[in-house]
Order: structure tokens, then C-alpha cells, then sequence
């Protein structure tokens, strides 16, 4: 990056505005000098004497400059590598021993955490011109000027961007915001004087493609005021549910080796994807189910702990007295399911409740006396 010098000071901007003309010793602005009535005089002509005068007062200011210039025997020499933290380059972050001179503006800095190169001869015709003589270019070809900063956090930007979008999607909390930006994880650079932390001051996000565009700004920086950083990208609101990890036959129950907790863009989940893991208990596939997609209600039902024509173990309480006795199902059951059983003594059919594994309890109340007989245990 080649730096050039400012054609005119008198403009040159700077973080407290304009620098203020600065001229020669002996000239005014425009070659007028003013009065108190802003009438134009004309200056007074100094006699021989005077002129004399005039030259043995200007030997000493000279002198003085020179003074102020070259500190200890030191001479104006310039440096090869330059940091600087301003938006202006100065004389004095150029060369050595510049003195009062060091604060002649001479072109604006490189962009935040980049570097630029400018003549070395340049800066030293420069410096001559500001009043410096003997400038020492120790053989350089160029001068570097690097402009510091400090590279923004970059999961800090994450961060406030994913809390703002949860607060948009009345996500339960941030960690159930994906995103993603359009140019990868941001990096901006920003002053290196910068301490504060990046602030939203404008989000905006479409609910119907999911895109967003956030505004961030870091409050002690004053290009990132000026100029507050723009990220896009893609935002997806996350559901944890359940995958199966290997397929599942029809009938079989399902345990907690068959899926794992992760995961899922909820406007990529079916509405009756499982999110809640206690109604897996006592759940069976209705259907064979493959591998690596969310489990659904519509595919699962209660295990079946009674089949159809099976024999079971009927359990009849009353009184504090219970009797057992076979029975045969005439009807699938879950655990809390009704079904009908008949007695394989009497063949009589009765109603019971599903409450294990082949086991069905009859209470009184259940008892369905076809042709009016009891049940007669064995």
C-alpha cells in the first residue's frame, strides 16, 4: 500500500477536526497583516539597521529550532518501522528527534491492522521543508507505517447476535439459536484504544427465510460509531428430540440404547416429533422405523403386554382376598388397557384391566356375568 502526503494541511482532518493552518515565521494569511479597524496596511519598510536587526533575530530562532531539533548531538533521522494508534501520521512518528516539527501532519494512516510504505526520500524532503536539515535516511528506500488495532472477539459478535434472535423467536434460550454468517466466523478489526464490548443497535430477522441482518457497534470506538458493523447470515430456532440410532422392528419396545438427544432445525421436524423423552416409557414401534430420523407419536403406540388369544394370568381382588386363575385374551392390551378375557374352566367372559406382562386384574366392578355366572376360580 503506497501512503501519499497531504497536498494541504489546512484541511486535514483529525479526530478533533480540522488542524488549525499553521504558517512560516513572517507570513500572514493571504500576505496581509490586520489591524484592529481590518484596514489592509502595508507593512512598514525596516531601515539597514533594522534589516540587521531582523537577520540576527532570525539567526536565533533558527538557532533555537535547531536546538529543540537535535537533542544531545542527536541528529533528525528517520524511522524504518512505524506504529501508530492516530487516523493522522506525523512528522514525529516518521523521524527522530523531530522536535517542535514532530507535530506537522503528514497523511492519514493506513486502514485499522494494515501497513503501507512510503518513500523514505519523501519523508526526508518533507522534513526539510518543515525546518529539519541534516535528516539521516540510514539508507532506507522506505518508510512502513503499520496502523495498530485489535481484532474484535469474534464469539462475542456470536454471542449478542444469538441472543438478540432468541429474544425474536421467544426461543426458551440462546443456545437454542443456530446461526450462521454469510462470510464465516466475522473478524473486524477495531482501535487498539478500544476496550469495550460489541452492542446491537439494530436487528432485524424475516420469520419466513429465516435470514437476519444485525447492526454492531462498540461503544469507545469511534469508526465502528460511525460506521457500525453489518452481519448477515442464516438463523434456525433448535429443538432437542430423539433419533434412533438403529432401526426398530414393528412390535419391538423402545429402550434407550435405540436414540440419542439432538439437535433439530424446527422448521425441518414433523409436528409430532418426540421432544419430551418421558413419553417414550412403555412406547412401542407400530411400524418398522430405520435409522437416523426423529422419532414421531404417529409411529409409536403402547406396548402391547396382552395379545390376542394368548393366555394370561387373571387376578381377581376383593375383600382383601385375591385369587388367580388362566384365562385366555381376547384382545390386544397395553398397560391400563380394558380387554376381555374368558375363563378357561367355565368359558365364561369377563372384563379386565392390562397391569403387566400377561396379566390381567379383575375387580368386581370389571366383572361382565354373561348368562349370569360368576367367575369360578380354580
Amino acid at each position: 500500500m503506497e501512503l501519499s502526503f497531504y497536498k494541504s494541511y489546512t484541511s486535514l482532518p483529525t479526530c478533533g477536526g480540522a488542524v488549525e493552518p499553521t504558517f512560516l515565521l513572517g507570513e500572514t494569511e493571504g500576505g496581509i497583516l490586520h489591524s484592529k479597524s481590518n484596514k489592509k496596511t502595508p507593512p512598514p519598510t525596516p531601515s539597514r539597521k533594522g534589516r540587521g536587526a531582523l537577520y540576527f533575530l532570525s539567526q536565533i530562532l533558527l538557532s533555537i529550532v535547531m536546538y529543540d531539533t537535535v537533542l544531545a548531538g542527536d541528529f533528525a533521522a528517520l524511522r524504518g518501522d512505524v506504529n501508530v494508534d492516530a487516523e493522522i501520521v506525523t512528522l514525529g512518528d516518521l523521524v527522530e528527534n523531530a522536535g517542535v516539527a514532530g507535530k506537522t501532519p503528514m497523511f492519514r494512516a493506513p486502514d485499522l491492522g494494515t501497513k503501507g510504505a512510503i518513500s523514505a526520500e519523501r519523508v526526508a524532503d518533507a522534513a526539510r521543508a518543515a525546518g529539519l536539515q541534516n535528516i539521516d535516511t540510514r539508507g532506507m528506500a522506505s518508510v512502513y507505517v503499520t496502523r495498530a488495532a485489535r481484532a474484535m472477539r469474534s464469539d462475542h459478535v456470536h454471542d449478542v447476535v444469538q441472543q438478540a434472535l432468541a429474544e425474536k423467536m421467544k426461543a426458551n434460550n440462546a443456545n437454542d439459536v443456530a446461526i450462521s454468517f454469510d462470510v464465516g466466523t466475522p473478524n473486524y478489526m477495531i482501535e487498539n484504544g478500544a476496550r469495550a464490548e460489541p452492542t446491537l443497535v439494530r436487528m432485524d430477522w424475516n420469520p419466513n427465510t429465516n435470514r437476519f441482518e444485525a447492526l454492531v457497534v462498540v461503544a469507545d470506538s469511534r469508526l465502528s460509531n460511525q460506521n457500525p458493523m453489518v452481519f448477515r447470515g442464516q438463523a434456525e430456532e433448535m429443538i432437542q428430540v430423539a433419533r434412533l440410532v438403529k432401526p426398530i422392528n414393528k412390535g419391538a419396545s423402545v429402550t434407550t440404547d435405540d436414540f440419542v438427544i439432538e439437535p433439530f432445525a424446527r422448521t425441518k421436524l414433523p409436528q409430532d416429533a418426540v421432544a419430551d423423552m418421558k413419553t417414550l416409557n412403555g412406547m412401542s414401534a407400530k411400524r418398522a422405523i430405520p435409522a437416523g430420523l426423529p422419532l414421531r407419536m404417529s409411529d409409536l403406540e403402547r406396548s402391547k403386554k396382552v395379545l390376542k388369544q394368548d393366555l394370561v394370568t387373571v387376578i381377581f381382588e376383593n375383600g382383601g382376598i385375591t385369587i388367580s386363575t388362566r384365562g385366555k385374551s381376547l384382545a390386544d392390551g397395553a398397560v391400563g388397557d380394558m380387554v376381555s378375557v374368558q375363563n378357561m374352566h367355565t368359558k365364561k367372559i369377563m372384563e379386565g384391566k392390562v397391569v403387566g406382562a400377561g396379566l390381567v386384574s379383575v375387580e368386581p366392578s370389571y366383572v361382565n356375568f354373561r348368562n349370569k355366572t360368576a367367575l369360578n376360580a380354580r
